[in-house]
């Protein structure tokens, strides 16, 4: 029984100590200036953004708003249940907000959020882009992101998050704690 009870104590350690990491890593704040945007894609339904998705938009929205100069890669593809791209849903969504679209650059390749660290730094180098790069994703993925992108040997300047409601909140730390270590060890 000791064993058990040592057990849960180790693990409720291990998921403060990588919550904290979680909030850390989404509470970066975004360089401002000389940046490029970069908004991680989710899922798509139909031709409109799912409430994930939204959210992040809604967050780079404000950002580009307030930071006229800076520019903004919307990366992801279409998935096989979705009826556009991801970066085609977003690049919209923003147009339509207001945003013009010579600011926003499509990255439409990618799959997965390795892929769209890639995909969108070829962008970034091929269009002499910053190189330093703000990302927009949920507050929980914002760690991953980060380790992913250093992966990738990306420079983040910080971090626009979103953040979901209570529910789907705990669902997706729940499931970092298992894929945050994955992705470390990958």
């Amino acid at each position: 029984m000791v064993v058990f009870e040592v057990l849960i104590i180790l693990f409720a350690v291990y998921a403060l100590i990588l919550t904290a990491a979680m909030i850390f890593f989404a509470l970066r704040k975004p360089k401002v200036g000389s940046v490029t945007v970069l908004v991680l894609g989710c899922k798509v339904k139909g031709n409109v953004p799912s409430q994930s998705l939204k959210r992040r938009l809604e967050r780079a929205f404000k950002y580009l708003n307030e930071n006229p100069n800076t520019v903004c890669i919307v990366s992801g593809g279409k998935g096989s249940d979705e009826s556009i791209s991801e970066a085609q849903c977003m690049k919209s969504y923003l147009i339509n907000k207001g945003i013009l679209s010579e600011r926003i650059i499509k990255e439409d390749r990618s799959v997965n959020t390795r892929e769209n660290f890639v995909n969108s730094y070829e962008i970034v180098c091929s269009r002499g882009l910053c190189k330093d790069i703000v990302v927009v994703t949920d507050f929980y993925h914002q760690l991953r992101a980060y380790i992913i992108a250093k992966k990738c040997r990306i420079n983040i300047a910080g971090a626009i998050s979103s953040v979901p409601g209570v529910k789907t909140l705990i669902f997706h730390i729940v499931r970092e704690l298992v894929a945050v270590p994955v992705e470390i060890f990958k």
